[in-house]
């Protein structure tokens, strides 16, 4: 009796054991699936401006939506956000201001910060000038956030003076003030965990460009994860990575969205353009968890605008050649054709190898011969 209550004891405080065991093994799960105290994620998108006639990007609502499913904690837009008056030699002060509240009240669908960079069609004349900085203040600005440094910059060219000034000029590398600004930050906010810059033009497309011996040697001294530039062309994303950076183009062009015939006349003149179109419109979705920084590249309007079929390819391209030689029905016996290889050509045109070797002789032999009647002759 004693033994079975002993054994019956045993049993209950293993149990007990087990219980405590599960919990705290469920306990430390729990913690590790927890976010870290630093974590958060924001998204990136550049280009997203419609045409001249004042109508919002055809695929803006698309990826507003897109974009709430990610629930970022902040958004960065790269420039070129409304079209700006750029055809003109000073822009509609009504016009561009009723563009700049009609995106913005878009915008606010996100429910969260929204940052902005300039673009050229942003600023492009002191009309266009004057209402960007009125609205969303000075630049280049700094944001700290999570103790992550945030560094946007103006690589858009900023006229001086009211008179009407030259349009579609675009610059070719960050003014020096800037340049000697993004030193200061990046030594004041040292002990940040990441930082990100933000600018419009892509500055450090080509190897030989003042990007790579102004710049770049500064930030790759620093926790620098990643530069974000947003101007359209020749590439709608773009990327590579130098020592430790990543660089990023990321653009939504609504120009080519939905190919009508129009469309399909400006892809058939133009090499450029359709190269544009095999890419898919796309933003970026970063996730940070201290000092992990991860990039994931999102598509926009791959289902929606129907340019990825066959039918706009063929009517782009020209039907599509396919080497008959090649397609298989399967429902019908291959017919192997034997391949001749050299031997075989040899052995056809030859015989045996000891024909070729009796011919071999023959026809040195006859040389000789030749040669002999030859010196003969001479003598």
């Amino acid at each position: 009796m004693m033994k079975n209550s002993i054994q019956t004891l045993a049993l209950f405080f293993k149990l007990i054991l087990f219980l405590l065991g599960l919990g705290i093994s469920n306990g430390m799960v729990f913690a590790q699936s927890q976010p870290l105290p630093n974590s958060f994620s924001f998204v990136v998108f550049g280009h997203i401006r419609s045409q001249e006639d004042g109508r919002i990007n055809k695929l803006l609502d698309e990826l507003l939506d897109k974009i709430r499913k990610t629930d970022p904690d902040l958004a960065f837009i790269t420039g070129d956000m409304i079209w700006g008056f750029v055809h003109q030699p000073l822009a509609d002060s009504q016009v561009v201001v009723h563009d700049w509240q009609v995106l913005d009240e878009h915008l606010a669908r996100l429910g969260i910060p929204v940052y902005r960079v300039p673009g050229n069609h942003d600023i492009n004349d002191p009309v266009t000038r004057d209402i960007f900085f009125r609205r969303y203040g000075n630049y280049p600005k700094s944001i700290v956030y999570k103790n992550n440094l945030f560094l946007l910059l103006n690589s858009a060219y900023v006229p001086k003076g009211n008179k009407p000034s030259p349009k579609y000029i675009l610059t070719s590398r960050l003014d020096s003030n800037q340049v000697n600004w993004i030193k200061d930050q990046l030594s004041k906010h040292n002990s940040v965990k990441n930082v990100f810059l933000f600018m419009h033009h892509v500055h450090w497309w080509s190897k030989d460009a003042s990007w790579w011996k102004d710049v770049h040697p500064i930030l790759k001294n620093y926790n620098v994860r990643a530069v974000f530039s947003g101007d359209f062309g020749p590439m709608k994303f773009t990327h590579l990575k130098k020592d430790g950076i990543h660089y990023l183009r990321t653009t939504i062009d609504e120009k080519f969205a939905g190919a009508n015939e129009n469309v399909i006349h400006q892809l058939r003149a133009s090499e450029e353009n359709r190269n544009l179109l095999t890419q898919f419109d796309n933003f970026l979705y970063i996730e940070v968890q201290d000092t992990n920084v991860s990039i994931d590249v999102r598509t926009v309007g791959a289902l929606s605008t129907g340019n990825y079929s066959p039918e706009v390819w063929e009517k782009v391209h020209g039907e599509t050649k396919i080497d008959k030689r090649f397609l298989y029905d399967p429902d019908k016996e291959i017919k192997h054709k034997k391949q001749k290889n050299l031997i075989s050509k040899f052995w056809k045109a030859f015989g045996s190898p000891f024909r070729m070797i009796v011919l071999g002789g023959v026809f040195t032999l006859g040389l000789f011969i030749g040669l002999l009647i030859s010196l003969r002759k001479q003598d």
